[in-house]
């Protein structure tokens, strides 16, 4: 089986995108090839066809009528000394500071008036010839479009994956820019699912809640996690906390009132020694500067297997999401991929989150996390997890969680036998 993957995010096994397309398509038998639209150099042991496009090759093509694309194969024709280039491009920084409504559709903009339906791109997917495309669903206008065009052209199913709410109106925002650009993403998710044959999500809500307006088949699909070997040990009179993962969509602010919190906690004898260390690749100054001052330890993102270490070192691994309304619409159908690996840590669960939110909601209906729904009641749960056994218990109950709905293997199998089965079908008589 040859399956095509189509995506945002390059495929590295050290950023969050990659890191879920490594997890889910491990032990899948088949080839993999990529189209992928943004900087960086892919780092994994499962593809090693891609096709590349930039923020600065699509502005060049609709400027210079050049195309965007450039194919490659990682080991053989491009250097480290090219990767690191890319990494400093002015362009993605430039998109990176400004995550603006105005930006994302000016982005999406500028990639549909450049020259991508080209000769590069058809000779690319031609030649790979795939039984099967693979396109998560983004709310990008151009990533639809692009998913709907190489489906044309190589003439075989497509499959998508969505994980955020990408199409309902149950937003907050007040940029004309925003609302605009979010018709336009509708309009193109409905062209585009009208052509997949099987649509993946992580949670049931947003399965519920699409099912009836694309009447397709819809599956639940989450990461696979690790199974340790032993229980963690947890030491009256400490506490213990890690995060890993992104501080964007307000997800700091969640972590700086927690931090606070902890503080006045211990000014007041309320709560034991109490450390918080934060694993991100966030390269906001001030944000980390503002987690340091409230007795953060922040470090520099590492790899899974490392990630992996640090969590056993720890008595509490962290959920957060913002409490903003904005914010709250926006992750309300969210699984994080983070959930999963919390769950496998070994660490009791603490998750802090609106009520609305996905992930939270699967963690409260099996028992597997002590989940805050407000900020009044997170010195109530602090006090709590000061018990050893309650850290105990809430940790035997993500691990059976974890033994039961995330094992790698049925994933794999299942994943496997719904990719055969619409290739099949494709090819039946």
């Amino acid at each position: 089986m040859k399956i095509l993957i189509i995506s945002l995010e390059l495929w590295a096994d050290y950023s969050n995108g990659g890191n879920v397309f490594s997890n889910i398509f491990s032990g899948v038998n088949a080839t993999f090839a990529q189209v992928y639209c943004s900087q960086g150099i892919p780092h994994n042991s499962l593809c090693y066809q891609y096709l590349q496009g930039t923020d600065k090759s699509f502005v060049k093509s609709s400027l210079l009528h050049k195309t965007p694309w450039r194919s490659f194969y990682p080991a053989s024709e491009m250097s480290l000394e090219r990767s690191n280039c890319e990494s400093k491009d002015g362009l993605k920084s430039f998109f990176s500071k400004f995550k603006t409504p105005f930006f994302y559709f000016s982005r999406d903009v500028s990639r549909c008036c450049s020259s991508w339906k080209n000769k590069d791109l058809i000779d690319f997917v031609k030649q790979f010839s795939p039984d099967l495309i693979f396109a998560p669903n983004y709310s990008s206008p151009f990533m639809l479009k692009l998913d709907r065009f190489c489906q044309k052209v190589a003439g075989v199913p497509m499959v998508s994956y969505i994980s955020d709410d990408n199409y309902s109106l149950k937003q907050l925002d007040f940029s004309l820019f925003f609302w605009i650009h979010r018709f336009w993403i509708r309009k193109e998710i409905r062209k585009t699912m009208a052509r997949c044959s099987l649509l993946y999500t992580m949670t049931d809500e947003q399965k519920n809640e699409l099912q009836p307006i694309f009447h397709l088949p819809i599956k639940i699909l989450r990461k696979s996690a690790l199974m340790i070997s032993e229980p963690h040990k947890f030491v009256f009179g400490r506490l213990s906390m890690i995060y890993a993962g992104g501080l964007y969509n307000g997800r700091w602010r969640t972590l700086l009132h927690l931090a606070k919190t902890v503080v006045q906690m211990k000014s007041d004898g309320l709560a034991a020694e109490c450390t918080i260390d934060i694993f991100t690749s966030c390269s906001n100054k001030k944000i980390v500067s503002k987690l340091v001052k409230c007795g953060c330890r922040v470090h520099a993102a590492v790899d899974s297997e490392r990630l992996f270490d640090e969590y056993r070192k720890h008595d509490i691994a962290l959920h957060v999401e913002s409490f903003s309304k904005r914010m709250a619409l926006r992750n309300r159908l969210s699984f994080s991929t983070k959930i999963t690996d919390c769950l496998s840590s070994g660490c009791a669960v603490l998750a802090i989150c609106p009520d609305s939110n996905a992930g939270l909601k699967f963690l409260a209906r099996n028992q597997a996390a002590i989940c805050v729904t407000n900020k009044k009641s997170l010195c109530h749960a602090i006090v709590s997890l000061s018990n050893p056994n309650v850290l105990e218990s809430y940790s035997e109950n993500a691990l059976s969680l974890i033994g039961n709905d995330f094992k790698e293997e049925d994933n794999r199998l299942r994943l496997q036998a719904d990719l055969l089965s619409i290739m099949n079908a494709k090819n039946r008589p």
